[in-house]
């Protein structure tokens, strides 16, 4: 499990070229509300770049509620020293946006050959997790899918941190909800009608039971009173396993209770987390 529980990327300065729509600029990746997303007049090949004014460091970084939804979508991350982009310190190369479905999960003359696991949602997200961290003054990202059916290229948040991992995972009792707003109520026919519709979110809980007290909870602490119910963090269970399992537990959201840090060792200690994604 990793968390990363600052957004960076608010902090930073963007770019993009060729310039998207001017009512949807590149600056609504820094919007916390969904419906301001960054759109671009057509689907060629576009570049998303940040800069700060000091060094920052990360490694996590992640492109959420997008429409590159295809096999063909590719997306290339490099990372600089300086705030120039010529100091490189990382470079992903050209590589999927997306996970194809495996064999198994294809429906049998429905899906298409390379179908992946969002081929059949209404937008998408790509997270790239890496294995050190890195300081950073600057960063690029390379979108490329020229055969996006809708033709153009949109994406309603982008993020860069640095992720925080316990030094024992959580325990196997961790569990998913997908809520749904929609109200029903029953016509005089009997019928379930919906009389107010929402988009479903999905809700992550779980437990850590085994924390060290003098490195995890210390950090969870921080964790919780600087950032708290404030800010979106972004939560993944399953983090740079690739496969549509990692997707469905992959959440940017916002710690939803008030978890209590209980010391059960002298060395150790629990706690219940919960998050909800938006």
């Amino acid at each position: 499990m990793r968390i990363v529980p600052e957004n960076l990327a608010d902090q930073a300065t963007l770019t993009c070229a060729p310039t998207p729509l001017a009512e949807q600029p590149v600056t609504h990746l820094q919007d916390l509300r969904r419906q301001r997303m960054m759109r671009t007049v057509n689907a060629a090949e576009h570049v998303v770049s940040a800069t700060w004014g000091a060094p920052q460091r990360i490694s996590c970084i992640g492109l959420f509620g997008h429409n590159m939804r295809k096999s063909n979508a590719r997306w290339r991350v490099e990372l600089f020293s300086d705030d120039a982009w010529t100091n490189s310190v990382y470079d992903s190369s050209v590589i999927p946006m997306t996970v194809v479905k495996g064999f198994r999960a294809l429906t049998w003359r429905v899906d298409t050959w390379r179908a992946t696991i969002f081929s059949d949602r209404g937008s998408a997200f790509s997270v790239l997790w890496l294995e050190e961290s890195f300081a950073i003054q600057s960063l690029r990202i390379t979108l490329s899918d020229t055969a996006n059916p809708e033709g153009y290229l949109e994406a309603y948040r982008l993020l860069a941190g640095l992720h925080w991992q316990p030094s024992r995972g959580p325990a196997f009792s961790a569990t998913l909800q997908v809520n749904d707003p929609t109200e029903l109520t029953a016509t005089a026919g009997g019928t379930l009608a919906a009389v107010s519709r929402g988009a479903p979110t999905r809700k992550l809980s779980m437990e850590l039971r085994w924390m060290t007290r003098d490195a995890d909870a210390r950090r969870l602490v921080e964790m919780l009173t600087n950032q708290g119910k404030r800010k979106q963090m972004l939560v993944s269970l399953f983090p740079g396993a690739n496969t549509g399992e990692e997707i469905d537990h992959n959440i940017l959201g916002r710690i939803s209770d008030s978890p209590q840090i209980a010391i059960i060792h002298p060395q150790r200690a629990r706690a219940k987390l919960t998050f909800t994604e938006g």
